[in-house]
């Protein structure tokens, strides 16, 4: 039996039918596809977030976090929950360490961060930014300065952790992480307690209403330089702030923050032509 059998549970999520490159069977595959089980290719379970109690319908807004939402409401959660992705994979997926050994040791697992340095072909090629200027480069920085706005207002003991996320010129991309069961139920309390605030403010109350804001804001949004960043791309807000908020999460507390206690395993995308289906 698997070292991590019964206290481990790592979800790939998607929005498509996919082949999982991994059969080890502490992974599951959670999804928001409504195409049936079989298109999927796999033998791992699969779990669908628009069962239960979710936010489903709001997938669009919350990308990954809409999987996050269904696992907090639904999910009978073992000692430690995952999220994986369905093109991005930790590389030792077929031959986790042992986590109660690792969990010893560590607050959490992270995937490698990234420098966020600007790729060949677009405008200051090679520099590398820090998570304020990278969000305005490629989003709308006033999406960023509301965040911060909230965070300091309303959750002022993530203050310090924003700072450094703010200022780091690395970040860990994906929400690709592996946390204690206790700590993953009071992120969800906090980041979705977050994100409402953060609607609110926008007046995001359907997916509609995040695609006629970044219309209505073509010119903060639509960059000439950034052909992937369409009106549908862009429409994400949510779920690109959230991605940060997850970041000034494990940044606050100094010295005893889960980023100054983490470990981080190397990680891969994975070749379209191996997961399609």
């Amino acid at each position: 039996m698997d070292k991590n059998q019964g206290i481990l549970d790592i979800f790939i999520y998607s929005h498509i039918p996919f082949k999982p490159i991994t059969d080890n069977h502490v992974f599951k595959v959670l999804t928001n596809s409504h195409e049936e089980a079989s298109k999927f290719n796999t033998d791992l379970a699969i779990y669908r977030d628009y069962t239960g109690v979710n936010i489903s319908n709001n997938n669009v807004m919350y990308n990954e976090y809409s999987g996050f939402y269904w696992l907090w409401k639904n999910y009978p959660l073992k000692k430690y929950v995952g999220l994986n992705h369905y093109r991005r994979y930790y590389k030792n997926f077929n031959d986790l360490p042992d986590m109660d050994e690792i969990f010893s040791k560590h607050k959490i697992i992270l995937n490698k961060a990234i420098p966020l340095r600007l790729g060949n072909g677009l405008p200051e090629a090679g520099k590398v930014l820090n998570n304020r200027d990278w969000y305005g480069y490629w989003h709308n920085i006033e999406d960023f300065e509301l965040a911060e706005q909230i965070i300091n207002e309303k959750y002022p003991q993530y203050a310090d952790g924003f700072k450094i996320m703010s200022e780091s010129k690395f970040l860990n991309v994906s929400n690709m992480f592996t946390m204690p069961k206790d700590c993953f139920i009071e992120f969800c309390e906090f980041i979705f307690d977050f994100l409402m605030i953060f609607r609110k403010e926008r007046n995001f109350f359907t997916v509609n209403d995040c695609v006629k804001y970044v219309e209505n804001n073509q010119d903060k949004y639509i960059k000439p330089y950034l052909d992937y960043y369409t009106i549908e791309k862009q429409s994400r807000i949510v779920g690109y702030i959230a991605e940060r908020i997850l970041s000034a999460y494990l940044w606050s507390g100094g010295e005893k923050s889960l980023m100054k206690n983490s470990i981080e395993f190397d990680w891969g995308m994975i070749n379209e032509k191996v997961y399609k289906v």
